[in-house]
């Protein structure tokens, strides 16, 4: 018994004491700046959804297509689309059957009225400025009317580029 008597008197005493010791007194200070920073690059990215006109009766078809930009806030930047894998010239975009020479002619366009061709050149670019989240071209897309080739699948390869 006299000893939990004695360690409880210890215990007060040690409490007593922590509470009633002096706390620690500075007699001066010094400061310093920390200095802090961060960059933020210009960067962008684009993806592209198919380009699918269906199918192809003589009649005109036009389809639209999107492109996905995303680019860092304040950022300009210009998408450009190339000629094709089967054209040399963006004013004669061939779609092509694979087998042998038969082609289909077909035309992008930046705009829905389809008078403003996108190419990769000025004035056939589109321009932007970057906000952060994702912006979305149309690529409107059209085969004009009185094409006489013969039946088969046809395809072409497009490549988009963005420049920032």
């Amino acid at each position: 018994m006299r000893s939990r008597s004695a360690l409880a008197l210890s215990l007060l005493a040690g409490g007593v004491l922590a509470v009633a010791a002096p706390s620690a007194s500075y007699a001066a200070s010094s400061t310093s700046s920390i200095p802090v920073s961060a960059r933020i690059a210009s960067s962008a990215t684009l993806s592209a959804s198919p380009l699918d006109f269906g199918n192809y009766a003589g009649a005109a078809v036009n389809a639209t297509s999107t492109i996905t930009v995303t680019s860092t806030n304040g950022t300009m930047y210009s998408v450009a689309v190339g000629n094709g894998t089967n054209s040399q010239d963006p004013s004669g975009r061939r779609l092509n059957s694979g087998a042998g020479a038969s082609t289909l002619m077909y035309q992008v366009y930046t705009d829905s009225a389809r008078t403003n061709v996108w190419g990769s050149s000025a004035g056939g670019v589109v321009q932007q400025v970057g906000t952060g989240s994702a912006q979305t071209l149309t690529v409107y897309g059209t085969i004009p009317a009185g094409q006489n080739s013969p039946v088969g699948s046809y395809s072409d390869t497009l490549t988009a580029t963005v420049t920032y």
